[in-house]
């Protein structure tokens, strides 16, 4: 077992149990290896925002690709872990903040601006919200021109592609072009998850700022509370 594989093994096994009512979904140790070798390359010695990492990818990235970790996490299970992982792995150059992604990001949060971007965020078949308010808190927080990773649901094991699968990728390729996201590459069908007849890709993305001062949309969650969410310029 090389030392990267034993890390993975030491980061996944670490993890807290995935709180549904997060929608949290644990990647496979095998699939996180992949996704390391897949974004590793692209956001080396970048000052990274995590907008949750209920994975444990953060500290890995940290130690094999000097990434600098900033963590914005609502999980205080998985903050709890982090922090560990991070004094384990010997990584110093890392900021972790409690945060819930509905509400606008702090003027602290923001002095801490990023240069590249990783995003799991929470999908539902009954909304598809999540994407949009992750991407949108990332525009808050990250430089023009900064690089980052969107994965998004793809299909079942059996490789069938669910409706609400192909709505919500339409919905998140019409929220990308309408803020200057450009597709640099797509990653197909490539993580399995733990516990769940799951999978998803990469879209490795290219944002190139806004010149909106003031960006509003509607959403409503699951249970059909309206949300007004507001993006911080």
């Amino acid at each position: 077992m090389t030392n990267i594989e034993y890390d993975i093994k030491k980061a996944a096994n670490s993890r807290p149990i995935a709180d549904r009512h997060l929608r949290q979904f644990l990647m496979e140790p095998e699939s996180i290896k992949k996704q390391l070798d897949l974004i590793g390359p692209i956001l080396l010695g970048k000052k990274v925002l995590f907008l949750g990492d209920a994975d444990s990818i953060s500290p890995l990235l940290a130690k094999y690709y000097n990434v600098k970790p900033l963590l914005l996490e609502i999980d205080d299970r998985v903050r709890t872990n982090l922090k560990r992982l991070y004094g384990e792995f010997n990584i110093k150059d890392t900021k972790i903040f409690e945060y819930d992604a509905l509400l606008p990001t702090t003027s602290i949060m923001r002095q801490d601006i990023c240069d590249g971007f990783y995003l799991n965020p929470p999908y539902s078949h009954r909304s598809h919200t999540g994407p949009r308010v992750w991407l949108q808190r990332t525009m808050e927080m990250v430089n023009k021109d900064s690089v980052g990773i969107l994965t998004i649901p793809f299909s079942n094991d059996n490789n069938h592609i669910e409706p609400w699968v192909i709505k919500g990728q339409r919905i998140v390729r019409d929220y990308l072009s309408e803020n200057n996201f450009e597709i640099l590459r797509i990653d197909k069908n490539i993580h399995n998850y733990e516990t769940i007849n799951f999978r998803s890709d990469n879209i490795v993305l290219k944002w190139h700022g806004s010149d909106v001062q003031e960006l509003r949309f509607k959403l409503l969650d699951d249970t059909l509370n309206g949300w007004e969410v507001k993006t911080v310029v």
